[in-house]
């Protein structure tokens, strides 16, 4: 247990508490700096500086803080080797300074009372920087025993766009245009595309839902080359488009019509993909319900 400092003081003039060792430093000497009185090797701060240990804690909410220890007052005592970083240690007779560092006494100790460095974690796949390299792979119809917010990949054998929508709205205020012409609002023509889609994936685990926010999608659903999928974006731009699996689209424009066709043929085609995703939420009934995923990115097999 961690005790923030207001609840760790014991007398009003000195204070104990747990705390996990982060750093050690020096600065500048103090002035409260002792003078030191023994030239015994292993005693004292090296050189003019005084030494500074950093501790952690959990205040009262559990939100991390950190509070700097001036040992001013160790120059007549063994320094403190043994300490390394991430250390949990007792702090016994320190004296609180305005509630923002504690500074050290001629009493002062630490007891070491345990080792805890911090562990990275890693989800069960993912290298950020490589889109060619996501580590071992995973089920998305797995998805009920997995927590939210962790992040795998996994290959799915069906791709069937539920919905999917265009948005062509103005980069100032958000508004969407209904037609070519300015923004009334900002009385501006620049605009930009706004993209969700909603599909439902297929493994040998069942099936799951996975949701859209990312424009770039779109070059992996129609194929396309960079530069022909920037040719796309410049195109769709001016363009509102809603797709739905169950009554088709209102939008009879060429554009409109060209991505209501391919959509219709690539539902009722076999694609392999592999996806990843992040963990939605936490599924009350797996059971019960088809895993809820959100894109990060895709592939073709």
């Amino acid at each position: 247990m961690q005790l923030p400092l207001k609840k760790a003081i014991h007398t009003p003039y000195s204070t104990m508490m747990i705390c996990v060792l982060e750093t050690k430093c020096f600065v500048d000497k103090l002035h409260s700096r002792v003078r030191k009185i023994t030239d015994i090797y292993g005693y004292g701060t090296p050189t003019s500086k005084t030494h500074v240990l950093r501790f952690s804690y959990s205040d009262e909410n559990d939100i991390r803080q950190n509070l700097d220890c001036f040992l001013s007052n160790w120059e007549n005592i063994v320094m403190p080797l043994g300490l390394v970083n991430q250390m949990r240690v007792i702090v016994k007779n320190v004296v609180p300074q305005s509630s923002k560092y504690l500074k050290a006494t001629a009493l002062t100790s630490f007891e070491i009372v345990g080792y805890e460095p911090e562990v990275e974690f890693q989800t069960i796949n993912l290298n950020e920087d490589d889109v060619f390299n996501w580590g071992p792979s995973c089920f998305l119809g797995l998805g009920g025993n997995i927590p939210k917010n962790v992040s795998i990949w996994g290959r799915v054998h069906q791709v069937q766009i539920i919905s999917l929508e265009l948005s062509s709205l103005c980069k100032k205020c958000s508004k969407q245009f209904d037609t070519m012409e300015m923004c009334m609002k900002c009385q501006t023509f620049d605009r930009f595309t706004e993209f969700s889609a909603l599909l439902e994936v297929d493994d040998i685990y069942g099936e799951s839902n996975v949701y859209v926010k990312k424009l770039t999608f779109l070059k992996l659903l129609l194929n396309l080359q960079e530069k022909e999928f920037s040719s796309f974006c410049k195109e769709i731009v001016n363009e509102s488009y809603k797709f739905n699996i169950s009554n088709g689209t209102s939008s009879n424009t060429p554009l409109a019509e060209a991505i209501t066709a391919f959509l219709k043929v690539f539902n009722k085609s076999m694609n392999v993909w592999e996806l990843k995703c992040r963990k939605s939420w936490d599924d009350p009934k797996p059971e019960d319900m088809k895993p809820f995923w959100v894109y990060l990115d895709g592939r073709r097999v």
